[in-house]
């Protein structure tokens, strides 16, 4: 609890956290404050939202590279306002016959 505290405190630094009423607030963030509205996400609604990518470089080894802000950018925005409501899946799925 006390790290999201800190998280939001954060966001509030820069206008934020950003809302599904605030999206056109992530075009004015640099890199850093992106970085924060994502770990924001992660410690509240989106446990799943990725920051960074694991690459191979030429020796075989692993690196971690973060996301471009537009990838980032785009990352918050699905988090926040997905493409279809959850009502719209379930509807889809149970439309589906399903064969044994």
């Amino acid at each position: 609890m006390e790290k999201s505290v800190q998280l939001l405190e954060a966001c509030k630094s820069h206008s934020g956290p950003v809302t599904s009423n605030s999206l056109g607030l992530l075009d004015k963030l640099n890199e850093k404050q992106l970085l924060e509205e994502v770990k924001y996400l992660q410690a509240t609604i989106a446990l799943d939202i990725r920051r960074m990518r694991r690459i191979k470089i030429t020796n075989g080894k692993l690196k971690m590279l973060t996301f471009s802000d537009h990838e980032l950018r785009n990352s918050i925005k699905n988090a926040i306002r997905p493409g279809d409501s959850v009502d719209a899946l379930l509807l889809n799925a149970l439309s589906k016959p399903v064969y044994f």
